[in-house]
C-alpha cells in the first residue's frame, strides 16, 4: 500500500512527515459495500495506527481512487501496483514511506482434488 498525491497537491499542503499530519491533507476514501469506510493502517514505532480519511471523495473501487489522486482531488492510499508508473514518471509522489502497511499475499483454495491440468499447473506455479 502506498500514500500518493500529485506534486501540485504537496505544493499547497506540505509533505507529511507523520501519520498526524494527514489530518491536514484531503483524503481520498475508499468505502466497503456496508457504507464503513477503510481507515488507513500505519505502522509507527511498531504499533498499528489507523487514519480515517477526510475529504470530499470517497470511492468503493481502488482503480478510482487511483484516477482521482492522478487527477490532484487528493492524497490516496492504494495498492502500489495501481500507481506503479505514475510513481516512475514523478506524475504522483509518494509519501510517509517508512509508516505504509503491507499487505499480506493471497491464497487460492480449492477443496477438491478435480481440478483441471491448466488449474493444477497455475497453482503448482503459485505454490513456488
Amino acid at each position: 500500500m502506498v500514500m500518493v498525491a500529485t506534486p501540485d497537491h504537496f505544493l499547497q499542503y506540505g509533505f507529511p512527515q507523520t501519520p498526524a499530519d494527514l489530518a491536514l491533507h484531503p483524503c481520498i476514501a475508499y468505502q466497503f459495500a456496508d457504507g464503513g469506510l477503510y481507515q488507513w493502517e500505519l505502522w509507527q514505532e511498531g504499533k498499528l495506527v489507523k487514519h480515517r480519511p477526510q475529504g470530499q471523495w470517497v470511492f468503493s473501487d481502488s482503480y478510482m481512487e487511483a484516477a482521482a489522486a492522478r487527477m490532484g482531488l487528493g492524497l490516496a492510499y492504494v495498492p502500489e501496483e495501481l500507481v506503479t508508473d505514475e510513481l516512475a514518471r514523478g506524475t504522483l509522489i509518494r509519501v510517509l514511506q517508512r509508516f505504509s502497511h503491507r499487505l499480506e499475499g493471497l491464497y487460492l483454495y480449492y477443496p477438491h482434488r478435480n481440478v483441471s491440468p491448466a488449474l493444477r499447473a497455475l497453482i503448482d506455479t503459485l505454490r513456488l
